[in-house]
């Protein structure tokens, strides 16, 4: 099985001094001329494909022969948060989670967060007001 949406690369190995080709797709493309190794064709949606090829010489047709080709839509990417901090994704088709990137750096398990305040205590300090003036602050944070 092959995927849709990717190069395909098909080669010719007629005997006999080939120096024309025929190509048949069945995708409707059609291909021929002199083109030499490699073909490359892409499908664009899946099924089953029947490649035809023939290939000519100076007498006539040296060899013909046909390829069942079967694809396949390939399978989603998945991506998941590495690193909040940064909101940086890496794709990870095992364990992934988000279906693009962009989705996953949009997600709130991805975004960079504020570190919580410090636990809560009193501050006491002592500040001088004035002449000989003493005060005791306390303060909650």
């Amino acid at each position: 099985m092959t995927y849709t949406n990717t190069d395909i690369s098909f080669k010719d190995t007629s005997t006999n001094e080939p120096n024309k080709y025929d190509w048949t797709f069945d995708d409707g493309t059609f291909l021929n001329g002199t083109t030499t190794n490699p073909v490359i064709h892409k499908y664009k949606l899946p099924g089953i494909y029947n490649v035809k090829h023939k290939a000519y010489n100076n007498c006539g047709v040296s060899n013909e022969c046909t390829k069942e080709l079967t694809l396949i839509d390939p399978p989603a990417e998945k991506w998941r948060c590495s690193d909040p901090l940064t909101n940086t994704c890496v794709r990870d088709d095992t364990n992934g989670t988000f279906t693009s990137e962009s989705a996953c750096k949009a997600s709130s398990t991805c975004q960079p967060t504020t570190p919580p305040p410090p636990s809560s205590g009193i501050l006491t300090g002592i500040i001088a007001l004035g002449i000989g003036l003493v005060m005791m602050i306390k303060k909650k944070w």
